[in-house]
């Protein structure tokens, strides 16, 4: 008993805190290991860990090329030109959010929303925005070996003319069995969010991928059954899977498959997209956004 709980149980402990810096990627998902430092992350965070590549040119959007997700049931060039723009382009991008919390949630919204403030990160709206808080965007390349991953950069979100964070993300992909996903690592205290997405048409309905169309993003199970596909915690002592699945689906403005309950407040409005988040199954919020250019 003294051998094993007093030698080999802290052994393992310990080893699980310092461990060699591996030479290549761990088995399973790879995950990122960003954490904010102390309690906030914030729009600076990647400036702040000194995570900013001076090595990588800096990219104007979270992709690429939209053509590294094609597989043999996914063709990138039926996705809609202005769609396939703003994944490729995205700093030419202004976005417009309005939340909807469902009943029983709202609550938990609020709370929701100053934990976000406090923590500066994932700070979830609670009321409809005024296009005077329109959210802008920053693309910054971020080093490969600050966050573990390959092929890394950040998404910064804030609100226009203001310090506040909507999200402080970075983005990464992966490859497992032919599919490619698109993982996603959300830096708060003792860790990361990681929300590892699989890709899709917009739609359920196998014979419209016979022309372009709109985009999803998602975690949930069902969509690619044995996939990677899910929300982590991650951590450095054990990952673990949450009870939490989001889908991010985005349409042209003038798709007829677009709800018709999203706003469209201005004909400057290009793209709509809803992002919808469950917790233990249960729907608790709906994020609809106006995506337009950016105009000076």
């Amino acid at each position: 008993v003294a051998n094993a709980l007093g030698f080999s149980l802290c052994g393992l402990i310990a080893w699980r805190f310092v461990r060699p810096l591996a030479r290549s990627l761990p088995p399973g998902v790879p995950l990122s290991r960003l954490s904010s430092r102390g309690w906030y992350a914030g729009p600076k965070y990647f400036e702040q860990i000194n995570a900013v590549s001076t090595s990588k040119a800096t990219p104007r959007g979270i992709v690429d090329d939209l053509e590294m997700y094609r597989r043999s049931d996914f063709d990138a060039g039926l996705i809609d030109g202005e769609v396939r723009a703003f994944y490729e382009q995205t700093v030419g991008y202004r976005l417009l959010v309005r939340p909807h919390w469902r009943r029983g949630f709202r609550t938990g919204g609020r709370i929701a929303h100053r934990l976000g403030t406090w923590i500066g990160q994932m700070r979830l709206p609670v009321e409809t925005e005024r296009m005077e808080d329109r959210i802008e965007s920053r693309i910054l390349p971020v080093e490969d070996s600050v966050d573990g991953r390959i092929g890394v950069r950040a998404w910064v979100r804030t609100y226009e003319g203001t310090d506040k964070a909507m999200y402080a993300a970075a983005y990464a992909t992966h490859s497992i069995g032919g599919d490619t996903y698109m993982n996603i690592a959300f830096p708060v205290p003792g860790g990361n969010v990681s929300s590892i997405l699989h890709m899709d048409y917009a739609g359920s309905d196998a014979a419209a991928a016979s022309s372009a169309r709109g985009l999803t993003l998602s975690t949930l199970a069902r969509v690619r059954p044995g996939g990677d596909q899910g929300v982590y915690f991650a951590n450095r002592l054990l990952p673990v899977r949450l009870p939490i699945n989001e889908t991010i689906t985005v349409w042209p403005a003038d798709s007829k498959d677009a709800p018709v309950e999203i706003v469209r407040s201005t004909e400057k409005v290009k793209l709509l997209a809803r992002h919808e988040m469950w917790i233990f199954g249960m729907k608790f919020l709906e994020l609809h956004y106006e995506i337009f250019p950016d105009e000076p």
